[in-house]
């Protein structure tokens, strides 16, 4: 799959709207499953995007396992609600970027876990039977806009092992999670040198609220740091710079920060 960084046109970044393409693979009509559909993208690179239709999508075992840089989008014309996925998504090391859009999460295990960078834009995650959101390693760079992450077992959005969630948009929520009550666990969590920046007017004061376990945020294990939780300006003209983000300028690009002529995202 395209993992490259491409040349950069300095255009508004624009999200994902409803029109059928050659490069989607819409689920049922085209795959039944999910996992047919990851499967059916991650050997075709002409491929990239899996649109989601109406329906609850029954995962397989805990995890859709991703292995190489997709889209998955529910349906714009259908309501969030009524896009459910029954099961965590995790993204594998070095795939490149990838994105979700216009979900329902619930899954048995973590919602969504990630080894690679990726972004989320209008998702709901709720009832995880582990951590809601969750991104691992240096480097490593998860941008949630408008996502919300309700009632997990464990931490609610957990940053660990250098890497770094940045948290932005009015609906953006992380509530009542810790339901099993440990202490080391939080709404908003971060271990290991990691972060978690909630962009203004966001604060983790008015996001992350209700949390059981230890709170609504803190930090826990080897050189965890609750000042690595921390509210941060939106610059003047929206776009944020590298440093603010936790990424590397080539995830910076892969991001969503700056729209590019030949990604294909």
């Amino acid at each position: 799959m395209y993992t490259s960084v491409p040349h950069v046109v300095n255009v508004p970044y624009t999200p994902y709207t409803e029109t059928y393409k050659k490069e989607e693979v819409r689920v049922p009509e085209d795959c039944k499953t999910l996992e047919e559909a990851v499967k059916k993208v991650h050997r075709d690179d002409s491929l990239t995007t899996i649109l989601v239709g109406a329906g609850e999508h029954l995962i397989n075992g805990n995890n859709l396992v991703i292995r190489s840089d997709m889209r998955i989008v529910g349906r714009p014309s259908v309501s969030r609600d009524k896009i459910v996925i029954l099961g965590g998504i995790l993204f594998k090391k070095e795939i490149g970027m990838c994105h979700l859009q216009h979900l329902t999460l619930q899954a048995k295990g973590s919602g969504v876990r990630g080894y690679s960078s990726y972004t989320m834009e209008d998702v709901l995650v709720k009832q995880c039977g582990h951590n809601g959101v969750y991104a691992h390693g240096n480097g490593i760079a998860c941008r949630c806009t408008n996502v919300e992450v309700h009632q997990s077992a464990r931490s609610g959005v957990l940053a660990t092992n250098g890497a770094s969630i940045t948290l932005s948009g009015a609906k953006t929520t992380v509530r009542h999670n810790c339901t099993k009550g440990n202490s080391t666990d939080y709404g908003l969590r971060v271990n290991g040198a990691s972060t978690i920046q909630l962009v203004a007017p966001l604060t983790k004061e008015i996001v992350s609220v209700g949390n059981g376990g230890g709170g609504d945020w803190g930090a826990s294990f080897i050189n965890g740091d609750i000042n690595q939780i921390k509210n941060i300006e939106a610059p003047p003209n929206g776009e944020m710079k590298p440093s603010q983000t936790g990424l590397t300028k080539e995830n910076y690009v892969l991001q969503g920060y700056t729209t590019v002529n030949t990604l294909r995202f």
